[in-house]
């Protein structure tokens, strides 16, 4: 839940996915160049694989999923 909260605090990348929804994201670039508190790096490592779905509707996490790079997030991650 850490990670999540974290992420929720450091995304920058933030994509319209429908539904009321919003896929949040921290871009590896962002993750390395900033300095995220106490945040210890092999989590940092972890938060920018991480991708949240969250519902602007409901104002909650709808769900959470590690991101390998590949096809499984692909939808979330393309510009609409």
């Amino acid at each position: 839940m850490a990670l999540i909260d974290a992420l929720l605090t450091h995304h920058d990348v933030d994509r319209e996915i429908g539904d009321g929804c919003r896929a949040l994201r921290l871009s590896r670039r962002f993750a390395l160049s900033r300095d995220l508190d106490s945040i210890d790096r092999q989590d940092v490592d972890r938060l920018a694989r991480l991708t949240v779905i969250w519902s602007d509707t409901r104002n909650q996490v709808v769900t959470a999923f590690q991101d390998p790079g590949g096809s499984i997030a692909r939808r979330y991650r393309s510009q609409n």
